[in-house]
């Protein structure tokens, strides 16, 4: 290899996209978001989470010249954090993003040899310590099995964004030109490469929505559970240090796991209520709602709940599920919250 020529594995399919995620290494330890997770707090998840549809376009940050997928998905997961989270907008400056990268992979700028990609699990361990990603940190971050579809749905509903590695079959570059849903087909054209992908919005209908290469591509149910290969949950500084983080997580359990693991204070404080959702305009209004409970999805098919049940039933839903995610599970108060689920479910709500 030259200095001239870019690892095989960080080139695509198409001239003008590079991949550069590397396999996950499964003999680093992590700690799994599952194990702390209320069975409450899973079932009470809306049908319908988007955490996009504020943000009216995304960077490419590079990625059609150098294989910073991991750092392009990690610039737009801040973006969503501070729209979503703060009712305010950042855009990570392209010059950090690329320099986040050379920090995590090793990467020279001018060196297309020293273009190699990266674990996503690296990029997550960097942005947790400062300087992190352009001056901005995560407090802690989890992993989540691609399959469990309850626990990837809780996850993003909880946290605003996921952040994901996938083994990209060829035909991928096809269904995206063509403005098609990544969905499995008989021919693939074999595997393209690793990539790493921003998970942000989850249809009723299944499929969901990951923004990459700048831009906003679904995905249905079939095609994740072929070629999703990791599943991360980073966790918002900002949330974390403001009292913000999930209810239902077991978070003396986890913050004594987290301890254990890294030799580092636990996150999460033990009361938690989650930030306002801010409206179009970037503004917060009315009490503290879960996350994706007051947004639209427009990754949804078919018709709306709305059609088909009364005004007062989506008032004490959005109350119900209010409270499901905003509580302190107690003995005293589970039979509720479980007889709660089961009248959401059972209403399709």
């Amino acid at each position: 290899m030259t200095l001239s020529e870019q690892p095989p594995h960080v080139l695509s399919a198409h001239p003008l996209r590079k991949l550069g995620a590397l396999p996950p290494d499964q003999a680093k330890p992590r700690l799994y978001l599952g194990r702390y997770a209320a069975p409450e707090l899973v079932a009470a998840v809306p049908h319908g989470i988007d955490y996009l549809s504020h943000i009216p376009s995304w960077d490419m940050y590079a990625n059609d010249r150098i294989g910073d997928c991991t750092a392009a998905a990690a610039a737009h997961i801040e973006a969503v954090w501070a729209s979503y989270g703060q009712g305010r907008k950042v855009i990570v400056p392209e010059a950090a993003v690329v320099e986040f990268y050379a920090a995590c992979s090793g990467y020279a700028a001018g060196i297309p040899a020293s273009d190699r990609g990266v674990r996503l699990q690296d990029c997550l361990s960097r942005w947790r310590r400062a300087p992190g990603l352009g001056g901005h940190t995560i407090a802690a971050y989890f992993a989540i099995d691609p399959q469990d579809t309850a626990m990837v749905r809780a996850a993003l509903y909880l946290f605003g964004a996921l952040y994901v590695g996938v083994a990209l079959p060829r035909v991928a570059q096809d269904q995206l030109d063509a403005g098609r849903p990544w969905d499995v087909v008989e021919d693939d054209g074999g595997e393209d490469g690793v990539h790493c992908v921003h998970l942000g919005a989850a249809s009723r209908g299944g499929n969901y929505a990951v923004t990459t290469w700048g831009r906003v591509q679904q995905v249905t149910p079939a095609w994740w559970r072929r070629y999703a290969m990791e599943v991360w949950a980073p966790v918002s500084t900002t949330w974390v240090q403001a009292g913000l983080s999930p209810a239902g997580l077991d978070a003396a359990t986890l913050n004594r796991d987290f301890t254990a693991l890294t030799g580092e204070p636990g996150p999460f404080p033990p009361s938690i209520v989650p930030p306002p959702p801010a409206d179009a305009r970037g503004r917060h209004s009315g009490p503290p709602t879960p996350p994706g409970m007051a947004i639209t999805d427009p990754v949804a098919t078919g018709s709306g709940m709305a059609d088909e049940v009364g005004d007062i039933d989506m008032e004490l839903a959005t109350s119900l599920r209010r409270w499901l995610s905003h509580h302190q599970w107690s003995s005293a108060s589970k039979a509720l919250a479980v007889t709660a689920v089961a009248w959401l479910t059972a209403r399709n709500l």
